[in-house]
C-alpha cells in the first residue's frame, strides 16, 4: 500500500518512541510554528531491550498526541521492508 502525505519535515526513528524520546520538543514546536511534521519508524520494535513494541507504540502514539504532531508513518517489522 502506498501511501502519500505531504509533510515539511520528516523525521526518521530506528525504533518507536525513538524519535519522540530524542527530537520531541523539536518537533512540537516546528508544528506550533505551523510546519506539519510526521515520524517514521524503521522497525517495530521487535528487538528493543526497554518494553516490548506494543508498550513502545502506544508510548510514541500517546507522546505525539501531546506534543501535537499526530501524523505517524506505521513502522514495519525488520523482516517487511518492501526493498
Amino acid at each position: 500500500m502506498l501511501i502519500i502525505i505531504k509533510v515539511d519535515i520528516l523525521a526518521f526513528g530506528a525504533h518507536p518512541d525513538d524519535v519522540e524520546v530524542g527530537a520531541g520538543g523539536l518537533m512540537a514546536v516546528l508544528a506550533q510554528r505551523g510546519l506539519k511534521v510526521a515520524v517514521v519508524d524503521l522497525t517495530g520494535g521487535e528487538m528493543a531491550s526497554n518494553g516490548s513494541p506494543e508498550e513502545r507504540n502506544r508510548e510514541a502514539q500517546r507522546a505525539s498526541e501531546h506534543l501535537a504532531y499526530p501524523a505517524k508513518m506505521p513502522g514495519y517489522s525488520r523482516w517487511e521492508y518492501p526493498y
